[in-house]
């Protein structure tokens, strides 16, 4: 298995409530759906778009989760890659 580091790529991580990852647009929609069947909450990128889409990816929310939730998490988005 490909460490995550291998198919995500953060943008802009300066701090905040979330952060935005972007994915190869090939495999965002089939990633999404694969996630949220398991529970996780992927916003995608390109609802945030009005015209084109222009990236894909996931916009990631972390402030009311707990380390122990995030790392949860990111187990079961590894197993959804």
């Amino acid at each position: 298995m490909q460490p995550l580091s291998a198919l995500i790529q953060t943008v802009n991580v300066n701090g905040g409530l979330q952060f935005a990852v972007e994915v190869d647009h090939h495999r965002e929609p089939q990633w999404t759906a694969a996630g949220q069947a398991q529970g996780l909450a992927l916003r995608p990128l390109s609802q945030f778009y009005l015209g084109e889409r222009k990236k894909s990816g996931w916009l990631l929310g972390y402030a009311s989760l707990s380390n122990i939730q995030i790392n949860s998490a990111v187990d079961t988005l590894k197993k959804c890659l």
